[in-house]
């Protein structure tokens, strides 16, 4: 049973382990950047990185095929940190541009269309002195010190992470300030990601036919406009074959277990190590 509180912590009383967490001494930024997703761990990041880095920016890359009710979102936001939350956006409006542009969708290792809607447009916009705060929570440990390990030149903390937190209590926090959380959410979707997220299994575009019509046939079209897919059989005598959306049984997968992970940083880590970022 959770008892979090929904109290928000106190940067100073795990300021003491925040850079022994990273493996890191505390360095000297140039600039203090937090990346806001419209999630609730990044929104309870940019609040504890504004404790502490008074003049840090809230940055958001914008892309097209997000919730509706993310604007909504991001302006109570914004209010409740009393600070403009900087709009940014890449080459690419969202995932179908990129898609139909790279002719490719997703492998094994992650989806190119967050290197060319996430990593390229943060590389376009940082400086290389930036210290990058990300919303990783208390749960991923092991994959904040993955994308350490892979991202050695870059500076990055993870307060969330640091103090203590998940992603509940970080639902929690945000309601207690008095803000909805996201729509996805109170859908049910474990992430406010793009709408039509190409790393959902098949529970996830089973539920997004239900939810989102429009762009599961959107979806369904590209994959056979460009010849590749979302989804692989997983059994039978096609295992491992492509399986187009438009003959995805609709009874098919789990929507709990099928869900894809948040967009971003650890996406971009598996993308880098076998060459496609």
């Amino acid at each position: 049973m959770n008892t979090f509180t929904g109290d928000l912590p106190d940067t100073k009383t795990y300021s003491e382990r925040r850079w022994f967490f990273m493996g890191l001494t505390e360095p000297a930024a140039d600039g203090v950047l937090c990346w806001f997703s419209c999630g609730a761990p990044s929104t309870v990041a940019a609040k504890l990185t504004l404790q502490e880095y008074p003049d840090a920016k809230i940055v958001r890359i914008v892309i097209d095929t997000e919730h509706p009710d993310s604007e909504r979102y991001a302006t109570e936001v914004s209010a409740w940190l009393g600070k403009e939350i900087v709009n940014i956006r890449g080459k690419y409006a969202n995932q179908y541009e990129a898609i139909n542009s790279t002719g490719f969708i997703k492998s094994a290792f992650g989806a190119k269309c967050t290197d060319e809607l996430k990593k390229k447009v943060r590389a376009a916009y940082q400086r290389t002195g930036d210290l990058h705060i990300f919303g990783f929570d208390a749960e991923e440990g092991d994959r904040v010190e993955d994308f350490r390990e892979n991202h050695p030149d870059l500076m990055f903390r993870a307060p969330v992470a640091e103090a203590g937190l998940t992603k509940s209590d970080c639902k929690l926090i945000v309601e207690r300030a008095g803000i909805q959380i996201p729509a996805m959410y109170r859908l049910g979707y474990a992430n406010n990601n793009c709408i039509g997220c190409v790393k959902g299994g098949m529970g996830y575009w089973n539920r997004i036919r239900i939810d989102f019509p429009g762009e599961f046939a959107r979806m369904a079209a590209t994959e056979r406009r460009i010849g590749a897919t979302v989804l692989r059989h997983r059994s039978g005598p096609n295992k491992g074959e492509r399986l187009y959306l438009d003959e995805l049984h609709p009874e098919a997968g789990r929507f709990e277990t099928d869900q894809p992970g948040e967009c971003g940083a650890l996406c971009q880590v598996a993308l880098e190590r076998v060459g496609l970022a």
